[in-house]
């Protein structure tokens, strides 16, 4: 048996809520990708990855190899970076990045139980430093039983 601080998605290759959440980065990716696409068309993008991000909560949620914290971690994580991709347009050749869409807001906070009010930067810092704790054990449990 294996006890530590903070578990990541690192070991969850395979899960069904690791695959919805990659689904919803590689969205929020797409999001801001089409330098043609109108700001509606943003919008939709987002709102379906917001729909993906749902859906890999309720899994993740449901997963009994994780606690309630660990999970409500792995998604803020998860929902802070698809919000980094589409309010940040990446820079094209000869031009520099432009502001993308508003992500990070109340009702997108609500749909996945983060609170409003929540300073997620210092809650995403503190999962961080837990993490990095962690990885010793965590490195010793993927290489799996030592035998000697």
């Amino acid at each position: 048996m294996c006890r530590t601080e903070a578990r990541t998605r690192d070991l969850s290759a395979g899960a069904q809520w690791e695959s919805k959440l990659r689904a919803a980065e590689a969205r929020a990716g797409e999001v801001m990708a089409d330098p043609l696409a109108s700001e509606e068309e943003r919008l939709i993008g987002w709102r379906d990855c917001q729909a993906v991000l749902r859906e890999a909560q309720a899994v993740l949620n449901a997963d009994p190899n994780f606690l309630r914290l660990e999970a409500d971690a792995i998604i803020r994580a998860a929902y802070a970076r698809c919000c980094a991709l589409v309010e940040t347009t990446p820079a094209a050749r000869g031009t520099a990045a432009a502001v993308g869409i508003r992500a990070d807001s109340g009702d997108a906070r609500a749909a996945l139980s983060i609170g409003t009010d929540e300073d997620l930067e210092s809650a995403l810092d503190e999962y961080a430093e837990a993490v990095l704790r962690s990885k010793p054990t965590l490195r010793e449990f993927a290489a799996g039983p030592q035998t000697g």
